[in-house]
């Protein structure tokens, strides 16, 4: 009679594991070392049963939650850094989803865009936000979020029932479109929400934003232009462009005139966007190329007797609507609100709501396009007349 082999099946028998087992656990635990990998993970319950909390107090503590008291936050997370803990994001979304399907409706899934334009006029496909709404929209969409328009500039809506729509809608953070007046005047409890702007036109209150890199536009521009031989280069913008990029085009223009010399006249900034005082800059200082970001000054110059680019190469830091010629950055206001939400996103993922004590601010630019004869010979000056 053949015996039946037992030797298989003897950690199902009963017996405690053996020396064989042991050395497995600890060949395990070297290889992760080795490669730069925690054997374990530390879970929050270890955290409390050192401190002597409950679970939930210390993953509350630990996401900062202002119901506990400063003194315990700060505790809990200095054992936390003692003990190298680190959180399992996708344990943290997974609790996050787990939670809301419990409440029995999506609160904190919702994301508000926060717009001073109606929202008819927004839904407009020639409004200058259509595209900022429609690439938040998109962007939320693809990241599992909802995206409500929040028309609190509708006239007859009080503060507090616009505070009231905003809670029972489950809205957990903003994005704040580019507003035509660079202050909000909300009261919204803003502690309660995570909150990004798009570009730099609302001045208060501060928070996270997303924007076009204007500095470093000009300064690419004045690069290329002086490498074609431009050097007597003009920037020309109106008064609103300039104080809705904080003058940051106009710092990166002086600062390469600055470090590279040149004949730069003056820079022109035109009050209201008048093009009148363009004529006498332009025979005073007969520049051979102008920058102009966001005001058209072709039919001025052409006024004038000018030819472009003929005469007078003109440019800008990004791409003008009817203007492809005039070169400059694709700057896309879709892809700048998505990028909002992504941000957003991840200062939801981190619990961070309220106006923050130190800011974030992404800068995003596009592919770049020459002017059309940009690299033609460079005229002499014109005669003054």
């Amino acid at each position: 009679m053949s015996s039946t082999p037992t030797r298989r099946r003897a950690s199902s028998s009963g017996r405690k594991p053996g020396r064989e087992g042991e050395s497995a656990r600890e060949i395990d635990s070297v290889s992760a070392s080795a490669l730069g990998v925690r054997p374990a993970t530390l879970s929050v319950r270890a955290i409390g049963a050192r401190l002597g909390l409950s679970k939930s107090t210390v993953a509350a503590a630990l996401r900062g939650e202002s119901r506990y008291a400063a003194a315990t936050i700060a505790k809990v997370r200095a054992m936390a850094e003692a003990l190298d803990y680190r959180p399992n994001p996708l344990v943290t979304a997974n609790m996050m989803l787990t939670r809301q399907a419990r409440s029995g409706r999506p609160r904190g899934t919702t994301l508000g865009y926060l717009s001073d334009v109606s929202r008819p006029a927004l839904l407009e496909a020639d409004c200058p936000g259509h595209e900022g709404y429609v690439g938040a929209r998109e962007r939320a969409r693809e990241l599992g979020f909802g995206l409500d328009l929040i028309e609190y500039a509708r006239a007859g809506m009080p503060p507090a029932r616009l505070r009231n729509v905003i809670r029972n809608r489950g809205i957990c953070g903003f994005v704040i479109a580019p507003h035509t007046l660079p202050q909000i005047d909300l009261d919204l409890s803003w502690e309660e929400f995570a909150t990004v702007c798009i570009g730099f036109s609302v001045a208060s209150p501060r928070f996270d934003r997303v924007g076009y890199d204007h500095h470093e536009a000009i300064v690419e521009v004045c690069r290329r232009m002086w490498h074609h031989g431009r050097r007597r280069m003009g920037l020309v913008m109106s008064d609103d462009f300039d104080a809705r990029v904080l003058h940051l085009t106009r710092a990166g223009f002086l600062r390469w005139q600055s470090d590279h010399g040149g004949e730069a006249p003056p820079i022109l900034i035109l009050e209201g966007g008048d093009p009148a005082p363009l004529a006498g800059w332009f025979r005073r200082h007969s520049p051979n190329c102008i920058i102009a970001p966001g005001v058209d000054v072709v039919p001025a110059l052409s006024a004038l007797g000018r030819r472009v680019p003929q005469d007078v190469v003109v440019t800008t830091t990004m791409r003008m609507p009817g203007r492809p010629e005039l070169g400059g950055f694709d700057i896309s206001l879709r892809a700048l609100a998505r990028s909002a939400v992504d941000l957003l996103a991840a200062k939801l993922f981190r619990n961070e709501r309220g106006i923050p004590l130190i800011r974030q601010t992404v800068l995003v630019l596009g592919p770049y396009h020459e002017p059309a004869a940009a690299a033609a010979p460079v005229a002499r000056p014109a005669v003054a007349t």
